[in-house]
């Protein structure tokens, strides 16, 4: 898994205990993921509409 350059120095572990869900995004861009377990998740763009440029994977983290 490649994490930023800038995430935590765990950030690789932290995000690979296994949990994994699914989010789909509105006509704004928003995507809402709840009930998740507590901790660092790692955010990727799976599907990206014609005309447009992936974003970067990016952590978010659950307190």
């Amino acid at each position: 898994m490649d994490c930023p350059a800038n995430a935590h120095p765990n950030a690789a572990a932290l995000a690979t205990k296994g949990y994994t869900t699914t989010a789909t995004s509105d006509n704004n861009g928003d995507a809402i993921a709840s009930n998740l377990p507590l901790g660092v998740y790692l955010v990727t763009e799976t599907i990206v509409p014609a005309g447009t440029t992936a974003g970067a994977p990016f952590l978010v983290t659950v307190p």
